[in-house]
């Protein structure tokens, strides 16, 4: 079947390459651009995703640290968005460590977007309760649906949780990525995926938060 298609596709490849010198080049040129930008976006999230895990902490383990070391808390629901399920969001632990106070209820929410255009509401939100006011969210959207994290939320019922949106300040870690020389990519890569970070698409207006109850807490990386 390969072999199939290869004789086809190389026959139309064949047909046009006399094209390629009277102005085929330019969408030839114009797919290498974009392709490129892509491979170096998703190889600089590679380089902040690894950084951020070196100092990594089991959701598991720093509920167990509160649990034996009570920290001072404050009324109300603070979300902290990370999208690694299972792992304690770097936002959560800047935020006790320079005010040293937890929300009584805190939920780390992470967003998956599925390979299915739309999931049920009904289906899309998973909430694990790790005690001592902790709660692991995962909602799953269609890669065809508008993630909508306060809805999703308060969309959720379940016996242990309830959700009141009005009550809730979203914490999220904004990484400022700064292009250092060693190992990674080339600088001059690094710096252009620096460009691209900077301009990327807001996770407040990406995930239809409330801009008048988002904290954001800046994380410096190199790569």
């Amino acid at each position: 079947m390969t072999a199939l298609f290869l004789v086809v596709d190389l026959s139309f490849a064949a047909a046009n390459i006399v094209k390629v010198p009277a102005g085929g080049w330019f969408p030839l040129l114009v797919g290498l651009v974009v392709f490129f930008l892509m491979e170096t976006w998703h190889r600089g999230r590679q380089l902040v995703a690894q950084h951020l895990r070196k100092g990594e902490l089991a959701m598991a383990q720093f509920v167990s640290s509160i649990a034996a070391n009570p920290q001072r808390r404050v009324p109300g629901t603070a979300v902290y968005l990370y999208h690694d399920l299972g792992s304690t969001p770097p936002a959560l632990l800047a935020n006790l460590q320079h005010n040293e106070v937890l929300h009584e209820t805190v939920l780390v929410v992470s967003v998956q977007i599925r390979d299915r255009p739309r999931i049920l509401p009904a289906r899309r939100g998973t909430v694990n309760d790790l005690r001592e006011g902790f709660h692991q969210i995962l909602l799953e959207f269609g890669f065809s649906e508008d993630p909508d994290v306060p809805a999703a939320l308060g969309n959720i019922v379940t016996p242990s949780f309830g959700f009141d949106p009005t009550d809730a300040t979203y914490f999220l870690g904004r990484e400022t990525v700064t292009a250092t020389p060693g190992p990674g990519m080339a600088l001059w890569r690094e710096m252009l995926f620096a460009f691209m970070q900077r301009n990327a698409t807001s996770a407040v207006k990406f995930f239809h938060l409330p801009p008048d109850r988002v904290v954001e807490i800046g994380v410096q990386i190199g790569i």
